[in-house]
């Protein structure tokens, strides 16, 4: 069973993720945003000097890490989600045939889960870690873009959009929607 989170930043994914995949005895994918951008000597993704190459490095990455897991884990980002990055960061300077390509890439990768969780927005104020970019209107606009891909690449029918707030009752939420599914 593979289960993906997806949504914005700051929206919760990392945390419910942390909490779920131990409940279901299966691993846990992080976000690998974080350890290439220190691997390059960077602190933030806007430190990055090149975003185009940047952005397709994350997407490798996070398709090689789902492709080396198994059968099951649970995913705190998709490359849906890094799909929604590139248009919203790098696709204005992209040729229109690399953006194709990363989106036919995204949505390839994408394809394995059983479930995708989203995550909307549910709070503008969140903490400042020095990396993730807390512009409320910017993670809506990511929210927005992600949703639209969910459309656009006909995921609907396996994605969860979660309503519950707090960690915990989200968990119980998408437990109960992964019974409801017969995941589990």
């Amino acid at each position: 069973m593979k289960i993906g989170f997806i949504g914005a930043e700051s929206t919760g994914k990392t945390s419910a993720a942390r909490l779920l995949a131990p409940m279901l005895g299966i691993p846990l994918i992080e976000e690998l945003v974080r350890d290439l951008c220190a691997s390059w000597g960077c602190r933030t993704p806007a430190d990055v000097p090149d975003v185009r190459v940047a952005q397709r490095a994350y997407l490798d990455a996070q398709a090689a890490k789902q492709m080396s897991m198994g059968p099951s884990y649970v995913s705190d980002r998709t490359t849906l989600d890094n799909a929604a990055y590139m248009l919203q960061y790098a696709a204005p300077t992209m040729p229109l045939e690399d953006v194709r390509k990363f989106l036919e890439d995204a949505k390839l990768h994408v394809q394995p889960f059983d479930l995708l969780v989203y995550f909307p927005i549910a709070w503008d104020v969140v903490e400042d870690d020095g990396f993730r970019n807390t512009d409320p209107a910017l993670r809506r606009e990511v929210g927005d873009i992600i949703w639209q891909l969910v459309l656009d690449f006909e995921l609907r029918a396996k994605t969860y959009v979660v309503r519950e707030e707090g960690v915990q009752p989200r968990v119980r939420e998408i437990l109960r929607e992964m019974t409801r599914m017969r995941l589990i």
